[in-house]
């Protein structure tokens, strides 16, 4: 019989200095762990991947920042196909202006890449041929910001982003999406509300259609 050992295990770190909260967590499954019994241990419950995930929340008299870092590896020890590597930072701001307005703003900075397995014992080669037909080097920037007004048991939201994509391995696909939304929020009662959504979703850059492309949601 053919027996192979895989192990799986999830590190956490969490703790507070004043009003900042810290958290750090270490994940990590082997290659011939393919079935975790903790989902959370790896991404899809996948074999092969590794990953860190860092957060800081800090309360302050200019309001509440956040910072979420996410580092995430797959294919770490295979000797026929390439590292894939996704680094993902993302940092939020919410102050409330008076005791009926709050201001949020936020972004968002990516990027993901293929890189030589410098730990896989033998198939350089391979993952040199692998690495030429399915590169990956894409990189995405998006900023958001929006503001919450309540008017005694109604509120309303209004909200903007804009998001670029590019990709250095096939330009095609490089684009820039740009959003704007409204919501409202009603309630009537301790058990009854109403909400309703608007929004608008502009595509420019796309390479497979003519001019821009718009999306329009309402619900």
């Amino acid at each position: 019989a053919d027996h192979h050992f895989g192990r799986a295990w999830r590190t956490v770190l969490s703790g507070s200095f004043g009003k900042t909260n810290i958290n750090l967590a270490y994940r990590a499954v082997s290659p011939d762990f393919a079935n975790p019994v903790n989902a959370s241990l790896g991404q899809l419950s996948a074999s092969d991947r590794r990953g860190v995930d860092a957060s800081v929340v800090s309360q302050t008299s200019a309001g509440i920042f956040t910072v979420n870092y996410q580092l995430l590896q797959s294919d770490v020890h295979r000797a026929d196909r390439p590292r894939t590597t996704l680094n993902n930072l993302t940092w939020n701001w919410t102050k409330n202006l008076t005791n009926n307005t709050v201001v949020t703003v936020g972004g968002n900075a990516a990027h993901t890449g293929s890189s030589y397995n410098t730990n896989a014992k033998d198939g350089n080669a391979t993952q040199g041929e692998a690495l030429g037909t399915n590169k990956i080097d894409q990189r995405r920037i998006a900023l958001n910001t929006s503001v919450r007004q309540t008017f005694g048991q109604l509120a309303l939201t209004v909200g903007g982003s804009r998001n670029w994509f590019f990709d250095r391995t096939n330009s095609r696909f490089d684009n820039v999406t740009s959003a704007l939304n409204l919501s409202g929020q009603w309630k009537l009662g301790s058990f009854f509300q109403l909400q309703s959504n608007y929004s608008v979703n502009w595509l420019r850059g796309d390479k497979f259609s003519f001019g821009d492309t718009r999306f329009m949601t309402a619900y």
